[in-house]
């Protein structure tokens, strides 16, 4: 039973919430369900504080906030101490209007957060969501490092091994990758909203539930299947293009597996992520088929070392996907989305995932011991600390869904600067 955050409220935050007129003032326990409801934000919100307390404070957020706005107040409130912004909020009678929250924590008598207390004011303006914002939204853009990083990797180990750098092709791999790595999160989106996977998970995070912009009519499920479609398509032009550049069909083939494995890790009849296999595909699409490919592209050749380093790119940005499925266990058992972690519950996922991250710094350690790769690469050691602050977060809230989003956005992070890392060690092993 989570603790009343009323009787730990200092002075000063009882006083807004006892005498504060014209601003809105919510406590909040550590589910985020209301316990204290002033005057204030009954005129605000127009909720009398009975109807308020004991509702989650989603009730004061239109369905947009849902994804990223609310779990970032959360986060940022629990971890920071302070959360400050102006955001959309909603009144009883469905309109929205602009609110500047600032949200602080309530600690007991042993300095632990018990809730928080958010005090609210409205503005004048509310920032219009532009275009351009919901399709960043829809395509998951800030997910795309992801696809840049084996980019980045695969043409540094191709230069560090030839000294020459083609940019052209380089650039087209770099669109062509974007373009399909769109595609497939929009499939993805889509082919889950089918299933009514996204529908039934209550509690999207950042990092997970996908980009909600079907559930939250954003767009229709049609439009993002069919621009799904078309990214996929121009994708796939590209890649033709760039095979018609190398001798063979090396290209062709990574290509096509590549898709292959991007479409259908939630689209029907495999449907891979369905099937306790979406780790896998991930692992290899974002792994050794990306390193590879762009190794291939700048040499026209195959070689082992940019396979054998790719094995942990994989092996992180796969840990990256696993632990975005802990929150998400309970809506995809209801539609019979079987992973590895519904499968063998989360605290026995938890030491997967710390297999996985201490594997990948160990086959680089064994790669550097055998002389297979510069001793520069021993660089990706200094993202140690990051790998166990991430091990240990998610060791000490693997059950709990706004508590665990440090840990899903440092294992992103860790994915990005030990890839970033390996990166620069092959550029500096060539100009040093």
């Amino acid at each position: 039973m989570k603790t009343n955050p009323l009787p730990f409220l200092s002075a000063e935050q009882k006083g807004q919430l006892e005498n504060e007129q014209s601003k809105s003032v919510i406590v909040a326990d550590m589910d985020g369900n209301v316990v204290g409801f002033n005057p204030g934000a009954q005129d605000i919100f127009g909720y009398t504080a009975k109807e308020a307390i004991g509702m989650h404070v989603r009730l004061f957020h239109p369905k947009q906030n849902y994804a990223r706005i609310l779990p970032e107040l959360f986060r940022t409130a629990l971890q920071k101490g302070k959360y400050d912004a102006v955001i959309p909020l909603i009144r009883k009678n469905g309109k929205e209007f602009p609110g500047h929250i600032i949200v602080t924590q309530v600690k007991d008598t042993q300095n632990q957060v018990v809730g928080l207390i958010g005090v609210t004011e409205e503005v004048r303006a509310l920032p219009v969501s532009s275009t351009i914002s919901k399709w960043i939204q829809a395509l998951r853009a800030p997910f795309f490092s992801a696809t840049l990083i084996p980019v980045f990797l695969g043409t540094a180990i191709a230069f560090h091994a030839t000294g020459l750098f083609s940019f052209w092709p380089f650039f087209w791999t770099v669109l062509g990758m974007l373009c399909i790595h769109a595609g497939v999160n929009m499939a993805n989106d889509y082919y889950d909203h089918r299933s009514g996977n996204d529908a039934l998970n209550q509690h999207p995070t950042p990092f997970s539930g996908g980009s909600r912009v079907i559930q939250d009519g954003i767009f229709s499920a049609d439009t993002i299947k069919w621009v799904s479609f078309s990214f996929l398509a121009l994708g796939a032009l590209i890649g033709l293009y760039i095979n018609s550049l190398i001798p063979g069909n090396k290209i062709l083939f990574i290509g096509l597996l590549g898709m292959g494995i991007g479409f259908f890790y939630s689209a029907p009849p495999f449907a891979a992520s369905y099937r306790r296999f979406g780790e896998l595909f991930v692992g290899v699409g974002f792994g050794p088929l990306i390193v590879v490919g762009s190794y291939i592209v700048q040499t026209g050749m195959f070689s082992w070392i940019p396979l054998l380093v790719s094995i942990p790119i994989g092996l992180l940005i796969a840990g990256v996907l696993f632990l975005n499925e802990f929150p998400d266990a309970e809506a995809d058992i209801k539609v019979g989305k079987r992973n590895i972690v519904n499968s063998i519950g989360k605290k026995s996922s938890v030491h997967v995932l710390a297999g996985g991250i201490i594997l990948a710094f160990a086959i680089i350690a064994g790669l550097i011991l055998a002389r297979v790769i510069p001793i520069w690469t021993a660089g990706v050691f200094l993202a140690i600390p990051l790998a166990w602050k991430t091990i240990t977060h998610t060791q000490e809230n693997y059950d709990t869904i706004l508590e665990l989003i440090p840990a899903n956005a440092s294992m992103i992070t860790l994915n990005f600067v030990f890839g970033a890392l390996l990166t620069l060690a092959f550029l500096a092993g060539t100009w040093l």
